[in-house]
């Protein structure tokens, strides 16, 4: 009679062999999140601890953007198969980031697409700044959390730094709320007036900042007036 080990070799290289056959549109989510687990634990059945990760967070990406000390909580996950999550999570995130540059935004139409595309899977609130260069084409992009909607944490020297630092005349702003509707906040008026007013000084211009929330985003250059911050 084969052993536990022998028979979680033949149910992996069946999975495997399946993924070679039909890609991964055809696996259930606990299925793929089964996948994802064989390689931080080699010789355990995943199955079970596949379908409690998904039942408790809701999703792989919910799963990988997880603390290590949540993820450790689920059975079967140990600090060496939290923090392989929590690398996935992460790499994941920059591979999306280097996806994003390079895209021409020619007017706010397409503006504000963007940031809704860039926020659409993001179930923490995050401020981004998007450097571009003089043809419109993003470049960089940086992100720093923030606590809650009623903040907005921008880095005045990161972003100044990383503009200077690759001759980036443009700026573009955007931070998600993951509730309520995305208007601009007085704080958020004014900490875009306060970065305008340092960069201008430098020959570099903000070009809006949208405010995310789900499907819908709100921009501060189409609504309407702050023209200083424009100029």
């Amino acid at each position: 009679m084969p052993d536990k080990e022998e028979l979680h070799s033949g149910h992996r290289k069946r999975v495997w062999e399946k993924f070679s056959e039909k890609g991964l549109s055809v696996f259930n989510e606990h299925e793929i999140m089964e996948m994802i687990l064989f390689s931080c634990l080699p010789r355990v059945n995943t199955n079970e601890t596949a379908h409690l990760l998904i039942n408790k967070f809701g999703s792989i990406t919910n799963c990988l953007k997880s603390p290590a000390s949540e993820l450790k909580k689920i059975k079967g996950i140990g600090d060496s198969a939290a923090i392989y999550l929590n690398f996935l999570g992460q790499l994941t995130e920059r591979l999306n980031n280097e996806e994003a540059v390079n895209v021409k935004l020619g007017c706010s139409a397409e503006i504000i697409d963007y940031c809704v595309k860039h926020y659409k899977n993001y179930d923490r609130e995050c401020a981004t700044y998007f450097l571009l260069d003089a043809l419109y084409n993003v470049v960089f992009t940086g992100e720093t959390e923030y606590a809650n909607s009623a903040e907005c944490g921008f880095s005045f020297p990161e972003i100044v730094n990383n503009a200077l630092s690759r001759k980036l005349p443009y700026i573009l702003l955007a931070h998600n709320h993951l509730s309520g509707c995305p208007v601009a906040s007085s704080a958020d008026i004014a900490v875009t007036r306060s970065l305008a007013d340092v960069v201008c000084k430098l020959n570099i211009r903000i070009l809006d900042h949208i405010i995310v929330s789900g499907d819908s985003a709100y921009s501060m250059r189409a609504f309407g007036g702050y023209n200083d911050i424009w100029r």
